[in-house]
């Protein structure tokens, strides 16, 4: 095929995505934007249920919202009811809490808080009271939340140290078994059946020079070393369900197999430092069990890891395999930040200064990598534009070819040479970019990641939906 052609070849469609970020019970707040945005998608005719979304990658709580998303569409072949199913998810979640009781729901506790707080501003409003001690509660006490986590509190002797005597730690057994009340595991998907892909984030606690990514989607290459030994398990097996991350050198890199998106590939996304049960994954180039924390340390927002997976799938999909440059679908994106970039006041508390310093932490890092994105796209539109110039202008296509595969300066991620064509294979646009951002809280508190307190959880639902619908009411664009 010409240069020429190619240019102005759509071999694929425009493909939706959605980027969940993690943040505990913050996730409610997707649930209710996810409600919005497939509400006013549905209702247009462009969009049936069987192409709302194509990919939907997700970390931490946004992994768990995103897997009960797709288990949803396998189940029915269709979108329609997934964000019941969502919602649902959540509601099962919240729990009434002492504090709801005694100050939530009793006018005279809550005016006390809130003349205190009047007086002094340090001391909380009724509301920030409720959501501390509904949150210390879920952490602190053997109640903990019924359907995630229970609490359990361990001896530290490391340094005698009677100030560190005591830790909390967490048994996530409960949620292992409330996700399977949702999702049917393994999650397998196929772009060859029009099925949806999930993407899940997480990081290897002993080597986190990069993010690990668990998808749903087949890879269309067995797995190899940089010499092109296959890699299998110890029977002589392998798979193309492997996550390959780590260095760029052999002995630096890991192979993760496993058999689709299973509960230990979801929970590796989304469990914290303190939990007591984290996945065990062997890693089968240097024979070593690898364990895996919350993928939020590393990329709460997996923007980067949604794109390097699309361009790696599409780039080597049968349908590219006589292109001479890989055409991959353009992509339209929908982002949700449930921390908030944009405070008023200034922290001047301990629990203040904690919360601010968790949303800074977490918040979405990927502005840059999104301009990046847009930046290089633009030097490939204009290359491939000044290659149809220089066509019409009687260059043979030869004489462009060696160009292309003359060297460049920099290397592949498996540290092999990469050629100019390289740049230009698989690239797409980011057609189209929403951000929906949860807004500052003026009652939010350090604990609100564990506040699963039903007052809570409906409130983030309702901001959800509520901030999705205002956002694209006040741009009048099409979804």
């Amino acid at each position: 095929m010409s240069f020429r052609k190619l240019v102005h070849k759509n071999a694929f469609n425009e493909q939706r995505a959605l980027v969940l970020q993690g943040g505990g019970a913050l996730g409610a707040y997707e649930a209710g934007v996810f409600r919005e945005i497939s509400r006013r998608l549905l209702e247009k005719k462009e969009t049936n249920d069987k192409n709302l979304f194509y990919v939907i990658a997700g970390t931490s709580a946004g992994a768990l919202s995103a897997a009960v998303l797709i288990s949803h569409f396998l189940e029915k072949n269709s979108w329609y009811g997934s964000s019941e199913k969502l919602v649902a998810f959540w509601d099962g979640l919240k729990s009434i809490t002492a504090a709801d009781i005694i100050i939530g729901m009793n006018p005279f506790v809550n005016y006390i808080w809130n003349y205190l707080h009047a007086l002094n501003p340090n001391i909380a409003t009724g509301e920030a009271a409720r959501r501390f001690w509904s949150s210390f509660q879920f952490d602190f006490t053997n109640l903990g939340v019924p359907k995630a986590y229970l609490p359990i509190i361990e001896m530290n002797y490391k340094f005698f140290n009677p100030l560190s005597g005591t830790f909390w730690r967490y048994d996530y057994t409960r949620l292992r078994n409330y996700l399977n009340d949702f999702i049917k595991f393994p999650i397998k998907t196929s772009s060859e059946k029009g099925e949806p892909r999930l993407l899940i984030v997480c990081t290897d606690v002993q080597d986190y020079s990069s993010a690990v990514t668990f998808d749903s989607y087949e890879k269309l290459e067995d797995p190899r070393t940089n010499e092109n030994s296959l890699v299998t398990d110890y029977q002589g097996r392998t798979s193309r369900w492997y996550s390959e991350y780590g260095g760029d050198l052999d002995q630096e890199k890991h192979t993760v197999f496993y058999d689709g998106i299973g509960v230990d590939q979801l929970i590796a996304g989304a469990l914290g430092k303190y939990a007591l049960d984290h996945p065990l994954m062997e890693d089968k180039i240097s024979k070593t069990k690898r364990q895996f924390w919350d993928g939020g340390y590393l990329s709460n927002t997996p923007l980067r890891e949604l794109i390097q997976c699309h361009r790696d799938y599409w780039k080597t999909h049968p349908l590219n395999a006589k292109e001479k440059i890989k055409k991959v679908p353009d992509l339209k994106l929908y982002i949700v930040d449930i921390h908030a970039v944009k405070q008023k006041t200034i922290p001047n508390n301990l629990d203040a200064i904690d919360d601010r310093e968790h949303d800074i932490l977490f918040h979405n890092k990927t502005k840059y990598d999104e301009k990046v994105s847009q930046l290089t796209t633009d030097y490939v539109n204009l290359t491939k534009r000044l290659i149809v110039l220089a066509m019409d202008n009687g260059i043979p296509e030869e004489d462009i070819d060696n160009i292309l595969n003359l060297e460049v300066s920099s290397k592949k991620r498996d540290g092999k040479p990469r050629a100019y064509r390289d740049l230009l294979d698989g690239r797409f646009n980011i057609s189209k970019l929403w951000h929906i951002e949860r807004k500052d809280d003026s009652d939010a508190i350090f604990g609100k990641f564990t506040d699963f307190s039903s007052r809570s959880i409906d409130n983030l639902i309702e901001e959800g939906e509520n901030d999705a619908r205002d956002l694209f009411s006040e741009q009048q664009e099409p979804l």
